[in-house]
């Protein structure tokens, strides 16, 4: 399945998985950090910015529209949403 943000929105791929705390609790590794890593996998047709696909970037903890698709975990965000691009 292919997904195509629209207007001038940005899909991510989130990097990071969860870990179990030392009780034995799965928390996001976004609890513990004020950012995540994610790697831009599409942008929209109107979207005039720099960011490309393949880019690493940052961005805020909850923050966009997380889903699931194909069992991989996705973010579709707005460009004020990211904290800056890993070069």
């Amino acid at each position: 399945m292919t997904v195509k943000p629209l207007g001038t929105k940005i899909l991510l791929r989130i990097m990071e998985e969860e870990a179990p705390s030392k009780g034995g609790i799965l928390l996001p590794k976004s609890t513990r950090k004020a950012y995540r890593e994610a790697i831009v996998q599409a942008v929209g047709p109107r979207y005039k910015g720099e960011l490309k696909p393949g880019n690493t970037v940052f961005h805020v903890p909850f923050t966009g529209v997380e889903r699931i698709i194909n069992r991989e975990q996705y973010i579709f965000v707005k460009e004020f949403e990211l904290l800056g691009v890993l070069n």
